[in-house]
């Protein structure tokens, strides 16, 4: 499969949206705040990221497979951007910023 494929038959919206919102509302992240677009890109570069590699993969065709994959990388993305974001926040507040 190539990655048009790909997006066409495991479209954002539809199958991985609520899977952000879940992560969001795990994290305890409001939608109104910088954390929100932080989580939210990083699950979206997330998902391209998997199909990526799931379009490279000739082994990895089975449905199942391939949204656990999404799934799984969209929260460790989404983990990676909130600790980032913490990190510089705390940093800005001990340097006075």
């Amino acid at each position: 499969m190539n990655i048009d494929e790909l997006c066409q038959k495991y479209n954002y919206e539809i199958y991985f949206q609520n899977n952000f919102r879940r992560i969001c509302y795990y994290y305890q992240v409001k939608k109104n705040s910088y954390q929100y677009q932080e989580c939210y890109d990083a699950c979206l570069m997330a998902y391209l990221y998997s199909l990526c590699h799931c379009a490279i993969s000739t082994k990895r065709d089975k449905d199942g497979y391939i949204m656990a994959y999404i799934r799984k990388i969209m929260k460790i993305y989404a983990i990676a951007a909130l600790t980032v974001y913490n990190d510089a926040n705390n940093i800005c507040k001990i340097n006075g910023f």
